[in-house]
């Protein structure tokens, strides 16, 4: 059986840890992350004053987890019928079960003007 987790922001990393302390040794957990790092997303307003900063603030996936499997692909869509994962480059993941974890948006709650002159805190280049 496989399990494969796509992402490695917060929700990708917490449902990993869980699958991996829960799940029988003999099911495969593969997390799929477009750069393997995991960004703490909460220390990026530090990077805006030292931007050396931002080494200490990406933490490699494979560092994170003791049992699952990282690999470094782009998801460019998702068979549900066939469960399969398809990556940019044309390469293939076949699952059993699949959570997706593939980021957020910046909520703007509906405010006048916010928006358009708001500058959204998400990225290492939104901190540059």
């Amino acid at each position: 059986m496989r399990v494969v987790v796509l992402g490695g922001g917060y929700a990708g990393v917490v449902v990993t840890k869980r699958l991996s302390n829960s799940l029988p040794a003999d099911v495969d957990v593969v997390v799929v992350d477009e750069d393997g790092q995991h960004l703490v997303q909460h220390e990026l307003h530090r990077v805006i004053r030292r931007p050396s900063f931002a080494d200490d603030i990406e933490v490699p996936l494979s560092e994170i987890f003791d049992r699952a499997r990282v690999e470094v692909a782009t998801v460019e869509s998702i068979d549900r019928e066939r469960r399969r994962v398809e990556f940019a480059g044309g390469s293939t993941l076949d699952y059993d079960v699949a959570a997706v974890c593939l980021g957020a948006e910046t909520a703007f709650y509906g405010l006048p003007g916010v928006e358009a002159h708001a500058v959204p805190l998400k990225r290492l280049p939104d901190a540059a």
